[in-house]
């Protein structure tokens, strides 16, 4: 067959056409088995890897169950063996009844308390903590907040909120070295691993006691500056009549008799409407009255005794608990 120039152009014939699809199609067709093969042996696990600082529980056709530890890849049987979990071998954290934020927690002296811990521990033999113990990390939990509230709450106000570094060594020393029960066996022993370090990361009085104690302290405050005020207000006045006496010659009753009349001229003087004066010349006039050195805002102590009523019902758990003594509070002045 030629065009319209004479040139001959060349035509498939039929049979090359078929032949080129079946390549295509047996092509694709393989690349998709060979991809659902992969996936089906990764997904599976007969194929796995080992990572560093993890392992990797199988349990064999029989029922026995190992630990792999050996970085890299490997391969098992799909039939006659299983891949249970991995297990990591890296530092981990586990926060004081599995929260990051504090607890209430009531100290040996019935103050309640918010305090926060953080345990550090790494798993050291896979085989306790992935094969002998189910739910390992959740049956440590409860070992390690039981242990670690015995030893807070045998422990003072004053030991916790200011001796935490003391405290936390104490907790630390009992997590690693003693054990769960007498006679049995410590949480290294018990569940394979290695306690690294504890922390207690907050350690406080409620929010409500704190601002309690804060609004006590500023009425506490007002109070003081009230009585000081009286305190000067009462030191004038009398150095003022003792002045006034030695320079005039006066005794005391003629001295306040004078200034007594002094205030009613003053007073007279003060009202545009007042038409008669009238001198209070008797003996029983009103006397000059001075302010009294006992004289505080009754209405601030109120407030002051209803807030330390307050902050008593706050710190302490049991209303028949009685007042700690000796104890230096800093949110209790």
């Amino acid at each position: 067959m030629s065009d319209e120039n004479g040139v001959a152009k060349y035509v498939p014939k039929r049979g090359t056409v078929k032949k080129i699809g079946k390549k295509i199609l047996l092509t694709a067709l393989a690349g998709t088995f060979a991809y659902a093969l992969t996936a089906g042996v990764y997904g599976t696990k007969t194929i796995y890897k080992v990572k560093t600082n993890y392992a990797v529980v199988l349990e064999r056709f029989g029922g026995n169950r190992e630990i792999v530890k050996d970085v890299g890849w490997h391969v098992r049987a799909p039939f006659f063996t299983k891949y249970e979990k991995e297990v990591s071998l890296m530092q981990k954290e586990m926060y004081l009844n599995n929260d990051i934020s504090p607890q209430t927690i009531v100290s040996s002296d019935k103050i309640s308390l918010m305090v926060s811990g953080l345990l550090t521990y790494k798993v050291v033999d896979p085989y306790k903590w992935g094969i002998e113990i189910q739910n390992a990390e959740g049956l440590l939990q409860r070992d390690f907040d039981g242990m670690t509230k015995d030893v807070i709450q045998s422990s003072t106000e004053t030991e916790i909120i200011k001796s935490r570094e003391v405290l936390k060594n104490k907790i630390f020393q009992k997590l690693k070295t003693q054990p769960i029960n007498i006679g049995n066996k410590t949480l290294e022993d018990k569940y394979g691993i290695e306690i690294i370090s504890f922390n207690i990361t907050h350690s406080d009085y409620p929010t409500s006691l704190k601002e309690a104690s804060q609004r006590k302290k500023e009425l506490e405050l007002i109070a003081d500056g009230e009585s000081e005020l009286i305190n000067r207000t009462y030191n004038a006045h009398s150095e003022g009549v003792k002045k006034f006496m030695e320079a005039t010659g006066m005794t005391k009753e003629q001295a306040v008799e004078y200034l007594n009349q002094q205030r009613w001229a003053s007073a007279y003087e003060k009202s545009k409407d007042q038409k008669t004066f009238v001198i209070n010349n008797g003996g029983n006039g009103l006397g000059l009255t001075l302010p009294s050195q006992d004289n505080t805002n009754k209405k601030l102590e109120e407030k002051v005794k209803a807030l330390e009523d307050e902050i008593e019902s706050l710190r302490y758990t049991s209303p028949n608990s009685s007042k700690l003594k000796g104890q230096d509070n800093p949110y209790d002045p």
